[in-house]
């Protein structure tokens, strides 16, 4: 009996009805995702949840599919995966990044066009703190 190499793997054949099903169930959640988009439900926060499951379905449905992940080895899933982890995670602090309310904090407005020290009547809307304003005299 001959020994096996350690590293030995096989090559699936995927069958053809296999690719056809997955391209039908591509088209249907395409169609239910044209459906959704034409026809918004009350809630817009409802809208994006079902938008991002039908989403979420059609990359599961690629990766495992036409990439072949689902007939790789565990290595190959725990990256996949990983992957997918990883850009949620991602997604979410973009999210809150692009979100998120800043404090205003004084010397950070725009400045002017000129050179020149900003006047008191270009920003007569907000009153100017004497005390905020570090001017030393001339010794």
């Amino acid at each position: 009996m001959a020994a096996k190499a350690p590293f030995e793997t096989h090559h699936h054949i995927t069958p053809v009805r296999t690719y056809v099903y997955t391209i039908v169930m591509l088209l249907v959640l395409m169609g239910l995702t044209v459906y959704v988009g034409v026809h918004p439900f009350d809630n817009t926060l409802l809208n994006q949840f079902i938008a991002l499951a039908i989403a979420f379905a059609k990359a599961t449905l690629v990766v495992l599919i036409f990439m072949g992940v689902r007939w790789s080895t565990q290595l190959t899933k725990f990256w996949a995966m990983l992957g997918f982890t990883w850009l949620t995670f991602f997604s979410v602090m973009a999210g809150d990044y692009a979100f998120r309310q800043y404090e205003p904090v004084q010397g950070w407005e725009p400045a002017g066009n000129s050179a020149l020290p900003r006047s008191v009547g270009e920003y007569e809307s907000q009153p100017i703190d004497p005390n905020s304003i570090n001017v030393h005299p001339r010794q």
